[in-house]
């Protein structure tokens, strides 16, 4: 699992396909693809880098007649400029190609135009830096990472094209699915759908109601690699929803003793968890960053605004639970008047963001801060800040937080490779199941165009100083 990863925006994926299928002459067509490498450690598994693509340049063709050293000659002035803008930025430099006719990556001219391209790179950045090779073959995308100093190339576990789904090209050599385990799913899915659930790495932030069965199913269904984030320690109160915890648990950090019990189970899944909060670790914030897909399991209004800028800098999906209700009382004894789960999905260019969805705002956000300075706010001090009124959630009950995970995970499910069949009154970004009137529906939405999340979408190209824009952060190195 050391094997990279490399990301694509649909829109960018739809653009350099667009680029190929015009060649009818049998060049190779080339695209410089700037990268943003994520390369972090993360507790316990091994390292695995995410190439990020941030931005595309159309190169000149390159023509059979043509060798790989006039080519490069004669263009070196455009591609200095483009290293240097890899150099300034901070990027890595990449090339997509289209397949010239009964060739492949491995043909000589690809081959030695590659390795041209790499030593011009290396000698202008001065540093030993990859060079990550795309090819749009009839099976989809292939991708390989070039490095002076190894002797081989190394081929990617997977290209991830994110539009309204999550299109994973991977090469089953390099996953783990285990055949016997996942005989059921492999039977309902396929085993390509096995393969590629092994190739993700994905995190769960808050391990209690909703985020432990999701966790713990999620090592169950063949995911590869998990991460698991949560500040809190386990209560008496949690431990008729939590999985996996006992009681001799109580008082302890939840994301480990999750990580413990999932360890237990012996599925070849691999899992690191820390003891934070997501939004004020650096090395939870890295984490996180090195994740395809993230699982919001929190109550935490912060931590939903961490996640949904998360997954526009990190290009990853979010699936995000929610859950709602409220308690009435009827001659003395409470009932449930309503009580449902929300199941959010936003990718980078698709779905509205959670703020135009109407599951965080910004007043909730500056109520959580204000209660974290002075948890014995009193009612009078809330009115003159303008905060919210901090009203209570709805209360855990573990068939319902069960199920919502259970909507959660087949979400997943769905993106990876579609089954569901939506009616026309429901939203694929955002439903809701009432538990109590037992039926499924969806807020209307009214898109904001100037939203930074999902109106302009200004966030997937925000240049990253600060781990997600926090100074508190820091930089990362």
């Amino acid at each position: 699992m050391t094997a990279p990863r490399v990301i694509l925006r649909g829109s960018q994926a739809a653009a350099l396909r667009a680029h190929f299928c015009t060649d009818a002459n049998g060049d190779l067509r080339v695209v410089a693809v700037l990268f943003r490498q994520i390369d972090v450690a993360v507790n316990e598994l091994c390292p695995s880098a995410r190439f990020v693509a941030q931005a595309t340049t159309i190169l000149p063709s390159l023509s059979p007649s043509t060798s790989a050293d006039a080519y490069v000659k004669h263009h070196k002035e455009k591609l200095t400029d483009i290293f240097h803008r890899c150099s300034k930025g901070n990027l890595i430099f990449g090339i997509a190609c289209s397949r010239p006719t009964g060739s492949s990556l491995t043909a000589p001219l690809a081959k030695v135009f590659e390795s041209a391209l790499l030593l011009l790179h290396c000698a202008i950045g001065g540093v030993q830096r990859p060079l990550v090779v795309l090819e749009l073959a009839d099976a989809g995308w292939i991708a390989l990472v070039r490095k002076p100093s190894a002797p081989e190339d190394v081929r990617a576990r997977h290209v991830a094209v994110l539009d309204d789904r999550l299109q994973l090209f991977c090469h089953s050599e390099l996953t783990h699915a285990d055949p016997e385990i996942q005989a059921r799913q492999i039977a309902a899915f396929g085993k390509p759908f096995a393969d590629r659930l092994s190739s993700l790495r994905v995190a769960v932030v808050g391990c209690s109601g909703t985020g432990s069965p999701t966790a713990t199913m999620l090592a169950r269904s063949g995911v590869g690699e998990l991460v698991l984030i949560d500040h809190d320690l386990l209560e008496a109160s949690n431990l008729n929803r939590v999985r996996g915890l006992r009681a001799r648990d109580i008082g302890r950090p939840k994301a480990p003793q999750l990580k413990n019990y999932i360890d237990s189970i012996g599925l070849p899944v691999k899992v690191a968890a820390y003891e934070a909060y997501v939004d004020q670790a650096a090395d939870a914030v890295d984490a996180l960053a090195s994740c395809d897909v993230v699982f919001g399991c929190t109550d935490d209004y912060i931590g939903r605004e961490v996640l949904s800028v998360s997954l526009c800098m990190y290009a990853q999906v979010l699936i995000d639970v929610g859950l709602g209700g409220k308690i009435a009382e009827g001659h003395g004894v409470p009932f449930l008047r309503y009580h449902h789960a929300r199941i959010s999905t936003v990718l980078p260019e698709w779905g509205a963001c959670l703020f135009c969805q109407g599951a965080i705002s910004e007043a909730e956000i500056r109520t959580q801060y204000a209660d974290r300075e002075n948890p014995n706010m009193t009612p009078e001090e809330r009115r003159v800040r303008y905060l919210t009124d901090g009203a209570t959630s709805a209360p855990g009950v573990g068939p319902f937080t069960n199920a919502a995970s259970d909507y959660a995970i087949a979400t997943l499910f769905d993106l990876v490779k579609p089954f569901r069949r939506f009616p026309p009154e429901l939203r694929r970004d955002m439903f809701s199941i009432d538990f109590v009137a037992m039926n499924l529906s969806s807020v209307e939405h009214v898109q904001n165009s100037d939203c930074p999340y999902c109106g302009t979408r200004s966030l997937c190209s925000a240049v990253e100083e600060y781990r997600l824009g926090r100074p508190a952060l820091g930089k990362r190195a």
